[in-house]
């Protein structure tokens, strides 16, 4: 949601600015911001480039219900699970992996992607250390060591395997 309590956007689809309080309408049953009552009021009318505000608020949309199944997906982690398989189809499989406490991953026989969702550590991966964030993507061919050495309570990553 946006910054604007029940907005579905936090910035203006047309200029990038923040969504002002005095410019909110309704799209879909939505309630969706723009900048200025000047951009508000030409959406309403219809004027302006209506698909591209329309494909930003789908766009919102999407992340948002995104969002919800990651949600989902990260509700049956913890107590001892440490990983969820999401996703898998001809050698590709797709999982949502938090370790508590230690990571006590040995090497595998596929290669794998880290996608960092949230927090930050330091990965260790063939003997060479590096420190990691949120949206840092991490390559490991198969076979090779590695473990995050290092990782904050909120450390969650993708874990893209395939062959």
């Amino acid at each position: 949601m946006g910054l604007i309590e029940g907005c579905l956007n936090s910035v203006c689809p047309w200029s990038g600015n923040p969504v002002a309080a005095d410019s909110l309408t309704v799209w879909e049953g939505r309630v969706v911001g723009f900048c200025n009552p000047g951009c508000r009021s030409d959406f309403d009318a219809g004027r302006g480039d209506i698909a591209k505000a329309i494909g930003f608020f789908e766009k919102c949309l999407m992340e948002i219900e995104w969002a919800k199944g990651f949600d989902t997906m990260t509700a049956s982690l913890g107590a001892g699970v440490e990983f969820n398989e999401v996703f898998r189809d001809r050698g590709i499989s797709v999982e949502i992996y938090a370790p508590e406490g230690k990571d006590k991953q040995t090497p595998h026989d596929r290669d794998e992607i880290y996608l960092v969702k949230s927090g930050s550590g330091v990965f260790a991966r063939a003997g060479e250390r590096a420190n990691f964030r949120v949206g840092d993507l991490i390559f490991v061919p198969k076979g090779v060591e590695h473990r995050f050495t290092e990782f904050s309570d909120d450390f969650v990553t993708w874990v893209i395997f395939y062959s």
